[in-house]
């Protein structure tokens, strides 16, 4: 941690080095750029009680300029609203940033406006997603009702948005042409339902119930939730006891691989999920439920788990798994997550400059990038093991897991 700290210290070697080296690097988006580090030297600084505020100042006017030269897209990943959650996050409890804060978020309360005069209820995860779509913003404009009630009826649009989709014919049915990829195009000839929570209905179901946790609600909201939990619940969404990653209409696909227990996909997700609802919905037997899975999850192996990283990798299965178990305090959960720990620890490479690689197995070989963003790189997993040191965490604080959506 500190090596990483000294290394972000020296600002112009720091900006040169990772600018020019880190695979997959893209300066102003939160999953790959500089938010992410932002946000890393926060969460340091909270938990050693050091101040960092100047040097994290220089990494947000680097922000600045690449908003200055102009941001495709509003998305929570990739866009304006990912820069405005970074941001939001290192200046809570402050008014560090307040006028650019107000300014991107009347950006976005537009976008929504225009937005919502000309979507439909067709399940789309381009429109409805986490990385992508409006659970990733709605999740940012949540994190801001309270320093600007004006971003609520935009949250309201959005979640009532979501309760069309369910409600709706073909509710959460993810069309044929909908599908991200050629090969799903043909796989999936009747759409399928994506059960994940990057792209998944874990992200609108999650920021429904974190909502109503938060108490920022839409008429019926109990009644809602209590649906899509029967509907996440369904037995076609479960394969050889585990929800599936995409439940084919056709029911002609089922996945020959063990799905990973990260964040993209997973009973992970699916346990996080659950989880919320039940607290939004204080049901004891939903939470009960969320911890019978918690610890089927840590009695399986996941060994498929190959990368330390954090979207499909064992930094997003500590932090998830360690999420809830704040809440829960199971033993056997704890002395599992130590080992996970050990083993994201073990990935470390003092020969590597960004210290961790990504890995990938594609097409039966083994693939290492050298990425530094939050989402596939080493400060997701930077991240990941501060808040697993960090004794005191309220689920319901602002932080940078929420644009995970797991609280």
């Amino acid at each position: 941690m500190k090596k990483e700290v000294e290394f972000l210290s020296h600002y112009e070697n720091a900006t040169a080095l990772i600018e020019n080296k880190s695979d997959c690097w893209s300066s102003y988006t939160l999953s790959h750029g500089y938010p992410g580090v932002i946000l890393f030297l926060n969460e340091f600084q909270n938990l050693y009680h050091v101040n960092f505020d100047e040097l994290i100042h220089k990494y947000v006017l680097r922000i600045g300029k690449e908003l200055e030269r102009g941001i495709e897209g509003y998305s929570l990943f990739s866009g304006i609203s990912g820069i405005a959650f970074s941001i939001d996050v290192v200046s809570d409890g402050h008014l560090h940033y307040r006028n650019i804060l107000q300014t991107l978020d009347d950006y976005l309360i537009e976008f929504i406006n225009r937005k919502m005069t000309c979507i439909n209820t067709e399940a789309n995860p381009r429109e409805y997603d986490v990385v992508r779509g409006l659970a990733g913003i709605g999740r940012y404009l949540l994190n801001r009702v309270d320093a600007n009630p004006k971003v609520i009826s935009s949250l309201i649009e959005i979640m009532n948005h979501f309760r069309d989709i369910h409600y709706s014919k073909r509710h959460w049915i993810v069309s044929k042409d909908n599908q991200f990829l050629n090969i799903d195009k043909e796989r999936f000839s009747l759409g399928n339902i994506n059960l994940g929570l990057a792209h998944g209905i874990l992200g609108p179901f999650s920021l429904l119930a974190l909502s109503k946790i938060k108490g920022v609600e839409i008429d019926n909201h109990s009644s809602l939730l209590s649906d899509i939990t029967e509907y996440l619940f369904k037995t076609e969404f479960q394969y050889n006891q585990s929800w599936l990653d995409r439940y084919d209409i056709a029911e002609k696909y089922y996945p020959s691989y063990s799905i990973r227990n990260g964040w993209c996909y997973g009973d992970t997700g699916i346990m996080n999920t659950i989880w919320l609802l039940g607290l939004a919905l204080n049901n004891v037997n939903l939470i009960e439920k969320a911890k019978n899975l918690i610890i089927k999850i840590i009695r399986l192996n996941n060994d498929n788990l190959l990368s330390p990283t954090f979207c499909h990798g064992l930094s997003s299965h500590l932090t998830i798994l360690n999420n809830v178990n704040r809440y829960f305090n199971i033993q056997e959960v704890n002395s599992y997550l130590e080992l996970i720990q050990e083993k994201i620890l073990s990935h470390y490479s003092s020969e590597n400059q960004f210290m961790f690689y990504d890995i990938e197995l594609e097409n039966n070989q083994t693939r290492y990038k050298n990425k530094v963003g939050l989402l596939e790189g080493q400060i997701g997993i930077l991240l990941s093991l501060l808040d697993y040191q960090a004794t005191h965490s309220n689920y319901l604080e602002k932080s940078w897991k929420n644009m995970f959506l797991i609280s």
